[in-house]
């Protein structure tokens, strides 16, 4: 935690540097939500989740809330007016709750109570002057930009992509009579590496929560099942044919939003927050061919910001969590936007944009 604090710190002082000669035009963050709990319980030893299952917990409602006050430093007063403007900055979320609910404490941090309107007696508009902020979504069925693993065509690629390969199918064969000893365990019916994920989500979570581990299953094995998990969900991902597909058409939108960022100066959006999932961070790593090697932790922040230098130059700077992300297609640890569609594989439309 201290790390990736001290990560985010440097990236704030690296940006401030910058903007002293180069100027920030544009912005995109897509985050994951915060902190939740399981989605999935195990059957033979169930626990009572206050908020419900694959819920925003309040952690992760404070993870994401100090992640806005981080972006409020960040663009504030450089990118974005100090009261909020609907011109200036447009928020999408996938339609869930706690990607909704995460959205929410985000820009609470970023435009914090008292900075909201005033009444023309001067009195607040709302409690302690808090600031609404819209967020956009769409319904599961008719969603193009977080695509979701229940999606046909998604499934369809990851098995012949992932589950046929031989590398997926030895590390089956390695596992599977400890899959027998683990459906025992936890009542989960565990057939295949893919089936891991789920169980290995809900040990994570019981350890970061302080709940005990199911009965059946220690320590060791609880390590064991988790690091599966995790390997099994960036291998999953790693796979350019499947990120293609799981990223949707946000890589689409965002380069469509930083070549209208660069070909209309006057436009006055100059920043766009994307509220995801882990899967989604997945997916654009990969889709860049800079797959992760972790699934990106509760309340990450994949940023995408353009920079204007003095000869009329563009540039984009590209970090999750505060570390810098090379593109193998970039000449510098930077993209020109000629360079960063090359990387994304992406013709701009220009009609993408939401």
């Amino acid at each position: 935690m201290y790390i990736r604090v001290f990560k985010i710190i440097f990236l704030l002082f690296f940006i401030t540097n910058v903007i002293a000669k180069d100027k920030m035009v544009f912005a995109i963050d897509v985050i994951r939500h915060g902190d939740r709990t399981p989605i999935n319980e195990i059957p033979n030893d169930p626990y009572n989740w206050a908020e419900g299952l694959g819920e925003l917990t309040a952690l992760g409602m404070n993870q994401e809330y100090k992640l806005g006050q981080s972006f409020n430093k960040m663009y504030i007063n450089k990118l974005l007016p100090a009261n909020y403007s609907a011109k200036s900055l447009y928020v999408r979320s996938s339609d869930y709750n706690r990607t909704l609910m995460s959205a929410q404490s985000v820009l609470l941090g970023l435009y914090p109570t008292g900075s909201g309107p005033l009444l023309t007696d001067g009195s607040y508009a709302l409690p302690n002057a808090f600031q609404p902020v819209p967020i956009h979504t769409d319904s599961e069925n008719n969603e193009v930009l977080f695509i979701h693993h229940k999606n046909a065509d998604f499934k369809k690629v990851v098995n012949d992509n992932v589950y046929s390969t031989k590398e997926w199918q030895k590390k089956n064969e390695q596992y599977k009579d400890k899959f027998i000893v683990w459906n025992k365990a936890t009542g989960f019916n565990i057939k295949d590496l893919q089936d891991i994920i789920t169980l290995g989500d809900n040990l994570h979570i019981r350890k970061l929560h302080g709940v005990p581990l199911p009965k059946n299953i220690d320590e060791v094995e609880a390590q064991e099942i988790m690091a599966l998990a995790n390997w099994a969900m960036v291998t999953i991902y790693k796979s350019y044919p499947v990120a293609l597909i799981a990223r949707g058409k946000l890589l689409n939108v965002i380069v469509d939003y930083l070549q209208h960022a660069i070909n209309d100066d006057s436009n006055p959006l100059k920043y766009v927050l994307f509220s995801g999932h882990d899967t989604t961070i997945l997916a654009l790593l990969s889709s860049l061919h800079a797959p992760a090697l972790q699934v990106p932790s509760y309340a990450s922040d994949l940023k995408f910001i353009l920079f204007k230098k003095d000869n009329k130059a563009y540039y984009i700077n590209i970090s999750l969590n505060g570390k810098r992300i090379k593109i193998p297609s970039c000449h510098q640890i930077n993209c020109t936007l000629d360079e960063f569609i090359e990387a994304t594989a992406v013709i701009s439309s220009s009609k993408n944009t939401f």
